[in-house]
């Protein structure tokens, strides 16, 4: 097969996939699928203060296995719930940690780092 031709999974896979996003629960979100290229693209959605969010897209091989697609999900949870972990951990009413502070920020402070003193 000319590598240049991008790969089409089955019909199957994405029916297998959304039925096993369909036995996965985790509060009151949803978990959607649509195909991208040779696999798919998965995403939570869920309701937080009267608002409709998503979570980021997580892109998941047609050759992975159900273990594979499960072990996706939890750390999509895990990262989304990390996110809002990091917009409400407040020092001095500060957001020090924030999921939105620009990487050019962080790097303008980067060489700005505390050390232990000597322990003797």
């Amino acid at each position: 097969m000319d590598e240049r031709l991008e790969y089409s999974p089955p019909p199957e896979y994405h029916m297998r996939l959304a039925a096993l996003l369909d036995r996965v629960r985790y509060k009151q979100w949803k978990f959607n699928c649509r195909i991208e290229g040779s696999g798919s693209l998965v995403w939570a959605t869920f309701d937080c203060d009267g608002e409709r969010w998503n979570t980021r897209k997580w892109w998941v091989s047609s050759h992975v296995t159900e273990s594979e697609i499960t072990q996706t999900l939890l750390l999509m949870v895990l990262v989304a719930e990390e996110h809002e972990a990091r917009e409400a951990f407040l020092v001095d009413g500060r957001a020090i940690y924030g999921p939105h502070i620009r990487h050019g920020a962080l790097a303008d402070v980067c060489h700005d780092q505390e050390h232990r003193g000597d322990p003797s």
